[in-house]
């Protein structure tokens, strides 16, 4: 995404930016997707709909993804189930109350899953697994 599509340097590349060559500016805006302006919103409903497109496939890049352990794989899969029972509240439209909680629980799967909180399940499974303070 190339950002600032309302300055003058921007459409015509008479002007070199700071560590950078006019031709490299060039083809970096030349090789641009989509082009925008946070500062006039030109451009900012298709990125919306780039991001939404991209989040509603299946195909979000060609790297795929390895899960090794059992623990990591119910926190993915909890925090989809979360996901999946918000976009289904918003579509009935229930309260925000509801969708909020289930966006939290997702959250809560993932910030487990990354280290950010540990429940006594995980500090059991790590002294089990690691045989800490034995």
């Amino acid at each position: 995404v190339a950002n600032k599509s309302d300055l003058p340097v921007y459409r015509h590349c008479e002007a070199s930016v700071p560590g950078h060559g006019r031709s490299n500016l060039q083809t970096e805006i030349a090789s641009s997707p989509l082009h925008l302006s946070c500062k006039t919103l030109d451009g900012i409903l298709e990125l919306k709909k780039l991001i939404q497109q991209k989040v509603l496939s299946d195909d979000l890049g060609s790297e795929s993804i390895l899960v090794t352990r059992l623990r990591h794989k119910r926190a993915l899969q909890d925090s989809l189930k979360s996901l999946k029972r918000s976009i289904a509240a918003l579509k009935r439209r229930k309260s925000l109350e509801f969708v909020t909680l289930d966006l939290r629980t997702s959250l809560d799967a993932l910030r487990e899953l990354v280290g950010e909180v540990y429940s006594d399940d995980l500090l059991d499974v790590i002294f089990r697994e690691f045989c800490i303070g034995k």
